[in-house]
């Protein structure tokens, strides 16, 4: 058999072997589990996808390794993707994630943490100031970074947040999923400079903030 039509055979098995999602009513419907899926929130991100699972339309959807196929899927993650999850499941909330750990990128280098944050005082606090912190507007951006809360108890999965250094001084927050800005304060300056700073790119030594 030539070589491009083995291929294309392959092709063509590999995709009847997925599951046919149907789209109604703002729901992915997965009929033969009885499972109906909905898109989380932009802040929701995989930590990293395992198997191809269903279809839609041309769209793959991928198992999320340590998740239940049947509550979790995601699309093929490369800074920009969506989480999926079964309407049955509640999702966490930054504080229910429980966050083990607050992974910190630099805008742009989504694959390259420049810091870590596993204080747990620390996370508490910024956490508090996350939920109760009166809603404000950033002043215009200096410089930004992703936020990522880790979490032991939802291992597969990350919440996104934007920091961001604003040009009057100020370190803000910002939520895309509540579309909600708080002021962070000098709070976490610490873990961008010396010591705390980790795996940097080529040619950077330091983020000053």
């Amino acid at each position: 058999m030539p070589i491009l039509l083995l291929a294309s055979v392959v092709l063509l098995t590999s995709c009847s072997n997925l599951i046919k999602l149907k789209y109604t009513d703002g729901r992915y419907i997965d009929t033969v589990n009885n499972v109906k899926y909905i898109n989380a929130p932009i802040s929701y991100e995989p930590v990293s996808v395992g198997t191809e699972y269903a279809l839609f339309d041309k769209t793959t959807l991928y198992t999320l390794p340590g998740a239940e196929p049947t509550q979790w899927l995601a699309e093929k993650f490369e800074g920009i993707g969506s989480v999926f999850h079964s309407e049955e499941i509640e999702l966490p909330g930054p504080g229910e994630l429980e966050a083990s750990e607050i992974l910190i990128f630099i805008s742009g280098y989504n694959n390259i943490p420049v810091s870590s944050i596993s204080d747990p005082e620390v996370i508490a606090e910024f956490l508090y100031i996350l939920e109760n912190g009166e809603p404000v507007t950033a002043a215009d951006t200096d410089s930004s970074y992703s936020l990522k809360l880790a979490s032991d108890k939802y291992p597969f999965i990350y919440y996104n947040l934007i920091y961001i250094k604003g040009t009057d001084g100020g370190r803000y927050v910002y939520d895309r999923g509540t579309k909600l800005t708080v002021e962070i304060g000098p709070l976490i300056d610490d873990f961008f400079t010396g010591d705390n700073a980790i795996n940097l790119p080529v040619g950077e030594s330091e983020i000053i903030l």
